[in-house]
């Protein structure tokens, strides 16, 4: 979540968290050299371990020549981490064409106080708090695509 308005959203309870532990499982039983990445550029999709699990992600910087570490966009979480290249693995096409569960959403209708742009740190903190790991009913009152 950067401004309140802007969050990412999970669907829960979904037929795809099956697939995605399943490649958890997968991956886990892979050696180092296994899937190794070789070439990486800004777009590809990878699986990356990181907080003790493999989870699918795109890269969306290229290798830092001072830490060896590469941005990435988790594409089930919507949100972004740096791992080194030997954390990632190349992506294999059965888990490569599971729809992403980060949905990109807006909350409709709200502003910040008194006219101003920018929400203060500690709103958005308290929402942060509020919303984080717990289920939510949601409307959705427009749909438009969203490309990374």
């Amino acid at each position: 979540v950067s401004p309140v308005t802007r969050l990412w959203i999970q669907e829960v309870h979904n037929t795809h968290w099956h697939k995605l532990t399943e490649m958890k499982n997968f991956y886990n039983k892979q050696g180092a050299e296994d899937f190794k990445l070789v070439g990486v550029e800004k777009g590809m999709k990878v699986v990356a371990f990181g907080c003790g699990q493999w989870d699918r992600a795109e890269i969306v910087s290229d290798v830092n020549p001072d830490t060896g570490r590469l941005k990435l966009f988790f594409i089930d979480y919507g949100t972004t981490g740096t791992l080194s290249k030997k954390q990632c693995k190349i992506l294999i096409e059965d888990y490569a064409i599971i729809p992403r569960q980060a949905i990109r959403g807006a909350l409709h209708g709200i502003k910040p106080l008194y006219g101003t742009r920018l929400w203060d740190m500690r709103i958005t903190e308290k929402f942060i708090q509020l919303i984080h790991e717990k289920i939510h009913q949601i409307q959705v009152v427009k749909h438009h695509e969203y490309v990374s």
